[in-house]
């Protein structure tokens, strides 16, 4: 059993309530390939948690066929011949935590190339548990035999947790928005990305590849293939100049960095941070803004990330939306603001968020 790279994934990947199973239990099955099971009404979605395959529901066409148990939070591996589906926004990774590069994405279902997998993989499902998944065989591409364990469990009933994060504790984070290509000023976008257009909300200079594969693929995408710069939603209106903006599915997207140095991120050992103190004050006009202040180590981080990005617009994140992306004109330390068109009432919820985040950290990281 592979251990160390599960936790060498884990270390980049800190979640709130994911834990180790002590003594995994390895599952065999086999998975029929989905046409030939559809004309045979066999079961053919695996579901992981459960054990057990689950029958497509007949006499609907093939997309609802395959997503009614979904919507029900249930099914998570499709076979297809050449071809591995992930349903439910779940991801494929190496044993090193490197996310495979997906096919396509259509919805909630993720397409790779069994060929472009290793013999072992981790599967990574939407409510955040983890598995070890090894492929035995192909039987005249109409079977496929695996074995599977839970290498590391979320107790939380699924989509709890992440609704528990997102409504009761605040996570912050820092990323830098890429300069348009050529400029003097790094990151900069990759040249073949760069145009100049206008968006039906704003004036924006834009990467056409990038709005492209937004809009075909959604903001999951280039997640999914591990790409450098990655959509992040944004939170109600935010003017920010020079920025790669575009929409999905009604909601506004912003593409970021998600390299070092160019972020700020919650980490481990030596990288984690926090806050110290968390409070509703105003910005430099008046108007209603939430103040932070950091620990000693998080003022050390947060100097050196804005330091080596003066004249970058930083992108402020909470629970991965962008609230604000103020342009950075010197140095900052130990405190922060963030600002936009909030009204009182959601500065108070904000400033509640990051409290919370603040108690849900090691008494050790807000010093």
């Amino acid at each position: 059993m592979t251990v160390r790279p599960l936790l060498i994934y884990l270390s980049q990947q800190n979640h709130p309530t994911r834990q180790p199973v002590e003594k995994p239990q390895w599952h065999e099955v086999i998975i029929p390939d989905a046409d030939h099971a559809l004309k045979n009404n066999a079961a053919s979605i695996l579901d992981l948690a459960g054990g057990q395959l689950l029958t497509p529901i007949q006499g609907k066409n093939d997309v609802e066929k395959f997503t009614h148990f979904t919507r029900m939070g249930k099914g998570d591996i499709i076979y297809d011949q050449n071809s591995i589906y992930l349903l439910r926004g779940g991801t494929l990774l190496s044993l090193e935590g490197k996310p495979y590069t997906p096919k396509d994405i259509k919805g909630d279902a993720t397409f790779y190339n069994l060929d472009g997998l290793s013999k072992e993989i981790l599967v990574r499902t939407s409510d955040e548990k983890l598995y070890h998944l090894k492929f035995k065989e192909r039987v005249f591409t109409r079977r496929l035999k695996i074995q599977y364990a839970l290498m590391y469990d979320n107790p939380s009933p699924p989509g709890e947790d992440r609704e528990r994060v997102n409504s009761t504790a605040g996570l912050l984070e820092f990323r830098i928005v890429p300069n348009t290509a050529g400029s003097d000023r790094q990151p900069t976008l990759p040249k073949d990305f760069d145009s100049t257009n206008t968006l039906p909300h704003r004036p924006v200079e834009f990467a056409p590849a990038a709005l492209k594969e937004l809009m075909e693929h959604g903001p999951g995408w280039r997640r999914a293939k591990g790409e450098e710069l990655q959509w992040f939603e944004l939170a109600g209106e935010a003017n920010i100049p020079a920025a790669v903006l575009g929409e999905y599915q009604g909601k506004k997207y912003i593409l970021l960095e998600t390299r070092r140095p160019y972020v700020m991120l919650r980490g481990e050992g030596d990288s984690q941070w926090g806050l110290t103190k968390v409070w509703a004050g105003t910005d430099n006009q008046g108007n209603p803004a939430v103040k932070f202040e950091f620990g000693e180590r998080g003022a050390e981080l947060f100097s050196a990330l804005t330091k080596a990005n003066i004249g970058n617009s930083l992108a402020i994140l909470v629970n991965g939306k962008v609230y604000s992306a103020p342009v950075l004109k010197n140095a900052l330390s130990n405190e922060g603001t963030i600002t936009g068109k909030f009204t009182q009432q959601e500065v108070d919820q904000l400033v509640s968020l990051l409290q919370a985040g603040m108690n849900a950290l090691p008494a050790t990281a807000t010093k």
